[in-house]
């Protein structure tokens, strides 16, 4: 049995990130400021992610969202860009 493939995401502080995870072992991960332009920045950090490691989105298993406290912009961009993906993906997801 293979280690799934956890795509994980934090908008909840000043730093956002986007770790991509396979079992416990972190592959990859972008950092960046998290500001009003974190929802584009954090899909670009996500298509960076998955192309350093020479995977598409359809081989996530699992989508990961930290869900606060912080703020109410910030943390919706990471809440319903992981909904979107776990739903057109129709993958696992942890809160």
């Amino acid at each position: 049995m293979t280690d799934k493939i956890t795509l994980k995401i934090n908008t909840a502080t000043g730093e956002a990130t986007a770790t991509l995870l396979r079992g416990t072992n972190v592959l990859a991960e972008r950092t960046w400021p998290n500001d009003a332009h974190t929802g584009s920045k954090l899909l670009e950090a996500i298509e960076q992610l998955l192309t350093s490691q020479n995977l598409t989105l359809e081989a996530v298993d699992v989508i990961e969202v930290h869900r606060g406290p912080g703020g109410f912009s910030s943390l919706r961009a990471g809440i319903v860009t992981a909904e979107i993906l776990r739903f057109a993906l129709n993958t696992e997801g942890s809160r």
